[in-house]
């Protein structure tokens, strides 16, 4: 954050209520981020913990909300006031995509949690569910994982309303997070100014918390939950088996320029990707902020990741697939002796090729679901 308040780095906390879910809820919600900040300065009071309510309208809004929409306006918000942390509040039901029913939201990528007060009771005993679910989320924002019981025990898991203090250990980790968010940021120390090379800028002010993110959320495991982009690139790569034309290029083509297109192919495979999923655009009206080309840069790292992964199975498969093969069939389609050496260059030309015509059949995944898939850490 830019200042300090007596000496103590401040942590703001942004409330984002809709529009039209009436008066009871921005209440609510105003005597919720109270009774948060306070809890947190209990527990935390080497930070000057502050609290900002807003009221915004959502274009699509009605008897359920889309997650996405509401973080992509908390986003908004957070940075346009420079938040830390952004909880959007509605009274209607989310969306839920994984669960019949979800309270909220976190995605520690952007630093923004949606919740729902539409199962919650009213009175007291409502509002003590509320501030229990927005405890929950902002601890999940700082990265603290979820248990059976303590503060961090999910709403959905037996139905007290005590408010149980964050253990130690749970303390002693938000701490440490909480210390680099209250570090002067890129673009307050260039008063809103973002450059040509302010992504650049963004990675080398922490590589390691970068990679950390990235191995978070293993994307090596991307090829195995995006199924539209992994079933084209296998059903392309069988298929080039039946072409002898391809078995000529891929046994004959030159290992450099083999390197080079594999490589090439992956850089194209995981632009194409990132672009066609339109990953830049959940803050586009923004302006520059060293989270969001943080989260962009995080994105990008994973889906080569992924993609590169992607071309390893591929090409582990044709090459299995190749030796299985009758030897002297193929020894007659391409005039080449197929040793091991061939098979590889085949297995990697396959391989490069499948890659490509998965990254189109990611694009053929729906943006809600690919978005949703890297944005939400879980629904709870």
């Amino acid at each position: 954050m830019q200042s300090q308040t007596s000496g103590r780095p401040p942590i703001q906390i942004g409330w984002v209520v809709l529009e039209g879910d009436g008066s009871r809820t921005r209440e609510r919600v105003e005597e919720v981020a109270g009774l948060l900040r306070a809890g947190m300065e209990e527990q935390l009071p080497e930070f000057a913990w502050q609290s900002a309510v807003v009221e915004r309208r959502l274009a699509r809004q009605g008897a359920q909300i889309d997650p996405l929409d509401l973080l992509e306006l908390g986003v908004q918000e957070k940075i346009g006031h420079h938040w830390d942390f952004a909880l959007v509040v509605t009274a209607s039901d989310l969306l839920a995509r994984e669960r019949p029913f979800t309270y909220g939201v976190p995605s520690s990528a952007l630093e923004t949690a949606v919740l729902s007060s539409a199962r919650c009771e009213d009175g007291e005993t409502g509002t003590t569910r509320v501030l229990q679910l927005a405890r929950f989320l902002f601890a999940s924002l700082l990265g603290l994982p979820a248990g059976q019981d303590g503060a961090m025990r999910p709403p959905e898991i037996g139905q007290n309303t005590e408010l149980v203090p964050f253990s130690q250990a749970q303390v002693t980790a938000m701490r440490e997070r909480l210390a680099d968010v209250g570090d002067e940021r890129l673009e307050e120390r260039h008063d809103g100014r973002g450059g040509r090379f302010f992504k650049l800028k963004t990675l080398a002010a922490d590589p390691r918390g970068i990679l950390r993110d990235v191995i978070g959320y293993t994307p090596w495991k991307q090829p195995f939950h995006l199924d539209k982009l992994t079933a084209a690139a296998l059903l392309s790569s069988l298929l080039m088996f039946l072409g002898a034309e391809v078995w000529e290029l891929g046994v004959g083509i030159d290992p450099v320029t083999l390197a080079a297109g594999t490589f090439g192919t992956v850089i194209a495979a995981t632009w194409f990707l990132f672009s066609g999923q339109h990953l830049s655009e959940l803050a586009r009206d923004a302006g520059p902020s060293e989270q969001i080309a943080r989260t962009e840069l995080v994105l990008w790292i994973c889906l080569f990741t992924g993609m590169v992964t992607l071309w390893l199975l591929l090409g582990a498969a044709a090459f299995t697939l190749a030796t299985l093969l009758p030897r002297d069939v193929v020894e007659g389609w391409t005039g080449a002796t197929l040793d091991p050496a061939a098979r590889l260059s085949f297995a990697a030309f396959v391989s490069t090729l499948g890659t490509l015509a998965g990254a189109l059949g990611g694009n053929l995944e729906a943006e809600d679901t690919f978005k949703a898939q890297f944005f939400f850490d879980e629904e709870v």
